[in-house]
């Protein structure tokens, strides 16, 4: 009548017991019993090797994108999580002059941060000697961790690179309540060492990809504007492109008339799509269609209640230019956080 699911700590496995019932008593045995195999599989003598990493490169034909960069790292994760007893952690890559957690295992928190090199002493050493940092509470340092998934008991905090040549190209988190051993450590470092080229390669997979996506969605654009037959037919078009861009149907078309009075919106409601006429003076959108430059959502801008949408964390809102004169807005907004990147904002 009833399938009960005892999952095995840091491994993608879980041990599914059909009953009718289980009592209380009966659980507490089943976790036990999934407890001691755990235990057993963390007793094997696991050396990291070149398949863990050769892994990683396998393309995922379910996936819409084969190399999927997500999937990879939360793979990578877990060979990681399989090696040691932990707390928590998170893989980041390296975007410019900050981290981008992309990959977390049992810190949801830790999910989709952006964390900057600089603004974290321990990153910005590691970064700058490219060797691990660990760091114990009661050190100084301590305060100057990203806090987001730890415990109460958490009592270590690890930062491993990962490196190509003199290059940082991302970071391994890793929290627990005692000190790695030795022998633990050295599999950590083997491990890391192993499998940054296998992440070099999707990451840069990822990067033609979207690049690809990119050229393409333009192509579709042009298209798109050159067959419609009138403006709405157009905008219904130009909304399911960005939305299969972008992943996200929070859209709105903003366009002036030719008098600068009138706004003509387009938006999403319900999955359909509505258009309405106001007068400019009396939308809160105003004070971006005086200026040129894009705005992101958390950005300081008198005047402007953002978001546009009730639901939304992340917005780009960039306006219409058409021979250097403001003809429109473009808002394109996310219910996730930090959602959008710099190349969505060039895109």
């Amino acid at each position: 009548e009833r399938l009960f699911a005892f999952p095995l700590q840091g491994i993608s496995r879980v041990v599914l017991v059909g009953a009718g019932q289980l009592s209380n008593d009966a659980q507490r045995l089943w976790r036990l019993v999934v407890s001691g195999m755990h235990n057993e599989t963390e007793g094997d003598d696991v050396s990291p090797s070149s398949s863990v990493a050769a892994s990683l490169l396998i393309p995922d034909l379910d996936s819409e994108n084969p190399y999927d960069l997500p999937r990879a790292l939360d793979r990578a994760l877990i060979s990681f999580i399989r090696l040691v007893t932990v707390q928590g952690g998170f893989l980041a890559v390296r975007r410019g002059d900050a981290l981008e957690v992309r990959a977390q295992w049992n810190a949801a928190s830790s999910a989709d941060q952006i964390l900057s090199i600089d603004a974290h002493t321990p990153f910005r050493r590691m970064n700058r000697n490219l060797t691990p940092m660990v760091i114990n509470r009661g050190d100084p340092l301590w305060s100057q961790i990203p806090h987001k998934g730890l415990k109460s008991s958490t009592k270590l905090w690890t930062c491993i690179p990962l490196v190509i040549g003199q290059r940082l190209i991302g970071t391994l988190v890793l929290w627990r309540v005692s000190e790695f051993k030795g022998d633990e450590w050295n599999r950590l470092i083997d491990l890391s060492t192993q499998i940054a080229p296998a992440i070099e390669t999707i990451m840069t997979i990822a990067e033609m990809s979207g690049h690809l996506r990119r050229l393409a969605m333009l192509n579709d654009f042009a298209l798109t504007v050159s067959s419609g037959r009138n403006l709405d037919q157009i905008a219904r078009r130009v909304f399911a492109i960005l939305a299969r861009a972008f992943g996200t149907e929070l859209i709105i078309l903003y366009l002036l008339s030719s008098d600068n009075r009138i706004l003509h919106e387009y938006r999403v409601k319900d999955g359909n799509m509505t258009s309405t006429l106001r007068s400019v003076e009396e939308h809160r959108v105003a004070p971006l269609l005086q200026g040129s430059q894009k705005v992101r959502l958390g950005e300081s801008q008198s005047g402007v209640d953002l978001p546009l949408y009730e639901s939304a964390l992340s917005g780009l809102y960039i306006p219409l230019r058409f021979r250097e004169q403001t003809i429109g807005l473009l808002s394109v907004e996310s219910s996730h956080t930090n959602a959008f990147n710099p190349y969505d904002e060039s895109l």
